[in-house]
C-alpha cells in the first residue's frame, strides 16, 4: 500500500476504553480516523479545508488516557483543533504569525499531565503551552543553536515528571528542557 498512515498508540493495556490508535493519511486525505482492534477502523473524521472540523495537513494527533478529546495540529491552516472523541468539533486556536498564540506550521504536540497542550510551533522555533480551550499560558525557545535554543522544533514528548523533550529537525539534536510543562 502507498498510504502514508501515522500512528499514536493508546496504552494496549487499557481495555476500559475501545480507543486503541488514532491515526491519519497526510498522502490520501487530512482525515482522522479511530482503530478498535488494530485493524477495524471503527470511525472517521474531517475532511480537508480550512472550515471548523476540516484540515490542510495533520501532523500530530493526541488524546488524554481520562479527557474526552483529541486535539490535532493542522500545519497547514496554522492551527490547533480539538475534537471530542466522536470526531465532533470542539473549538480551534491559532492563526498564521509569530505573536503569542499564533503559529507558524505547527507539526508535533502532546498533551501533559494536567491536560495542556504542548506544541511545536515549528517555524517560529519556539514551544508554545495551552489549555484545551486554547487558551495561551507560556511560550520557550527561540531561534538558533544555543541551549534554549530551537532551530526546526519537530516532535516533542513530555516524560512522566512532565519535563519536555524536543526533537529539532535542523539541529538534529533531542533538546531537554528543564522548564516543567505542568501548571503555570
Amino acid at each position: 500500500s502507498t498510504q502514508s498512515t501515522w500512528g499514536v498508540p493508546q496504552d494496549p493495556a487499557d481495555t476500559t476504553d475501545m480507543w486503541r490508535m488514532l491515526f491519519f493519511d497526510r498522502l490520501q486525505f487530512p482525515w482522522c480516523g479511530v482503530v478498535a482492534d488494530g485493524a477495524t477502523a471503527v470511525a472517521t473524521f474531517g475532511s480537508f479545508g480550512a472550515l471548523d472540523g476540516y484540515f490542510r495537513g495533520v501532523t500530530a494527533v493526541a488524546c488524554a488516557r481520562d479527557g474526552p478529546h483529541v486535539v490535532a495540529a493542522d500545519m497547514d491552516n496554522h492551527r490547533i483543533q480539538v475534537l471530542g472523541r466522536d470526531g465532533a468539533f470542539v473549538c480551534k486556536f491559532g492563526t498564521f504569525g509569530a505573536a503569542r498564540g499564533q503559529f507558524s506550521r505547527p507539526h508535533g504536540l502532546c498533551l501533559n499531565s494536567a491536560g495542556q497542550i504542548v506544541v511545536c510551533d515549528t517555524n517560529n522555533s519556539r514551544i508554545q503551552i495551552f489549555v484545551c480551550d486554547g487558551t495561551f499560558l507560556r511560550t520557550f525557545g527561540s531561534h538558533g543553536a544555543a541551549d534554549g535554543q530551537l532551530s526546526h522544533p519537530w516532535q516533542l514528548c513530555v516524560d512522566p515528571f512532565d519535563n519536555i523533550v524536543v526533537a529539532d529537525r535542523e539541529i538534529t539534536a533531542f533538546k531537554f528542557s528543564t522548564a516543567k510543562a505542568g501548571s503555570c
